[in-house]
């Protein structure tokens, strides 16, 4: 937990400008990424598509940092900031070579699914390398199915999730 990171978390849903100066405060890279994609999320639910593109930069600009690598889980935080806006390529493209991009994927999505476009979704899913990570995105898409009426929809891709969640442990998933 980063007190400055929720602080400026919460601080984004009344105070945009005051959050992001709360965020600038935080010296940890990647706890400063964090709380820079969910200022970003929160933007973009707003309205504020602009403004959450330059957060979404600061953010990227500051898990990269000098040089040094940049943080996969932060990069997963970013995507899935980049997805919430719609922007998909840019989200998958910024996991590319992340070891540990299967989480972002999850997100993304999930994001997929909660827009509406469950086909696409589902694409997404399956590129999700762990076992785990994929039953989960599948079980999010089932639920976007489900809260949207397409019961048996829901039922089969959730029947997917299962069987992906069975083989968790068996293998190297």
């Amino acid at each position: 937990p980063c007190a400055y990171r929720d602080l400026a978390v919460e601080q984004a849903k009344s105070d945009v400008p005051g959050a992001l100066v709360t965020a600038e405060q935080i010296e940890n890279r990647m706890q400063k990424a964090f709380a820079y994609s969910e200022i970003a999320m929160i933007q973009a639910a707003s309205g504020d598509t602009a403004g959450a593109r330059g957060t979404i930069q600061r953010a990227k600009e500051t898990a990269v940092g000098d040089g040094g690598g940049a943080d996969s889980y932060a990069l997963c935080r970013i995507a899935k900031a980049q997805a919430a806006m719609g922007d998909l390529t840019a989200a998958k493209a910024i996991l590319e070579g992340v070891d540990s991009s299967d989480e972002g994927l999850c997100d993304i999505a999930r994001e997929q699914a909660q827009s509406g476009d469950i086909v696409g979704a589902k694409a997404t899913a399956s590129q999700i390398g762990k076992g785990l990570w994929r039953a989960i995105a599948y079980s999010k898409v089932a639920g976007m199915q489900a809260k949207a009426g397409d019961l048996a929809g829901a039922q089969r891709t959730l029947n997917v999730a299962v069987q992906h969640a069975l083989k968790v442990g068996n293998s190297s998933d």
